[in-house]
């Protein structure tokens, strides 16, 4: 074992065992990740030094998280935060630090107490050796090892691509007014979009002869609620269906996807469409998942599976819950239509 000296830290390692650890490791493919990779081609021989002398290659380390920090929009750098693992045991390190008043810290200019960090050009150096670091600990420490933080305020940014790392920065006001601009850009585009699905709307409604009434946003979320309660199998986790068919936030939902994960038991591909155009459906209510428009129909004698399909994934229901037919948008891959009649 080798002994490595940083201030009061005397600490034994194994190098052998900590290189022969990092021998497979496996490069992140995070951007956060490769930010540092590039930095390290030109890192300080010094900083370089502190990683060896543990055994550690600075490629090897995980990158906990990078922000963009006070000094980001004027030197274009980054705060940079990571770890490593070191097969080590510690022989002597420095005394707790004894609690401090205010008044001291200001008679001092500052804190008097030596500090245990390891400071070594724009990196500082964090052994996690006491309880309560420990226990603060996100990941798990190995058997025989120690584990080094470390921290870069100033870490250059060396990639060609644009930064995505997110801000601890407060927007500046001009930056404020950026982003309204650009949201109210995106609700025109959407609005626009929003148009044209109508106009297509109307046409298809003509080409068939339907009486048509559109739904508001909100009576429109009402709607697919009641939608799921009203199909959903007796005994179901309602809150479950819901957030699977009705939610959007973090994945697209789909009203049919009570059928095509099989909650309740339907007819399927040909023999839906079958039975969809035999129906009566005078009075119903048609929901397109795409454009998120929605309508209440009359004299709907004449929208057939292949009127429906014309639409790409659309859900067309009873105006009494009586039955509802979905078309999707996975036809091709054997995935609908449905057809489910409500047991009266």
């Amino acid at each position: 074992m080798e002994t490595v000296t940083y201030g009061e830290w005397q600490i034994a390692v194994e190098l052998k065992k900590t290189k022969k650890r990092y021998q497979n490791h496996r490069a992140e493919t995070t951007q956060a990740y490769r930010s540092f990779a590039a930095y390290c081609q030109q890192m300080p021989p010094e900083v370089r030094s502190f990683f060896a002398s543990f055994g550690v290659d600075p490629l090897d380390c995980t990158i906990d998280y990078t922000f963009l920090n006070a000094d980001s929009r004027r030197k274009k750098t980054l705060l940079c935060d990571g770890h490593f693992f070191a097969y080590a045991e510690y022989l002597h390190a420095p005394a707790p630090m004894e609690p401090i008043t205010i008044e001291e810290f200001a008679a001092n200019g500052g804190d008097p107490r030596p500090s245990p960090l390891v400071e070594i050009g724009d990196f500082v150096f964090h052994f996690l050796y006491d309880a309560e670091d420990l226990e603060l600990m996100e990941y798990e420490l190995p058997n025989g090892c120690i584990c080094v933080d470390f921290e870069c305020q100033s870490l250059p940014w060396l990639l060609a691509e644009p930064c995505k790392m997110e801000s601890m920065l407060p927007p500046r006001f001009w930056e404020i007014g950026k982003r309204i601009k650009e949201h109210k850009k995106q609700q025109a585009e959407e609005q626009e979009i929003k148009e044209s699905n109508r106009k297509q709307f109307a046409e298809f409604f003509a080409k068939y002869n339907v009486t048509a009434q559109e739904l508001n946003a909100r009576t429109l979320r009402k709607y697919k609620a009641e939608w799921v309660r009203r199909f959903a199998p007796k005994g179901a986790n309602m809150l479950k269906l819901r957030r699977l068919c009705v939610r959007q936030r973090e994945y697209s939902s789909y009203l049919w996807y009570l059928f095509s994960y099989e909650y309740v038991t339907c007819d399927e591909g040909a023999k839906a469409d079958a039975t969809f155009d035999a129906v009566q459906k005078s009075d119903c209510v048609l929901v397109e998942s795409w454009s998120g428009l929605a309508y209440c129909l009359t004299n709907a004698e004449k929208l057939t599976a292949p009127a429906i399909a014309e639409l790409d994934d659309a859900v067309i229901t009873a105006s009494d819950f009586a039955w509802t037919y979905a078309v999707t948008h996975e036809r091709d891959a054997g995935i609908g239509p449905y057809f489910y009649r409500k047991e009266s």
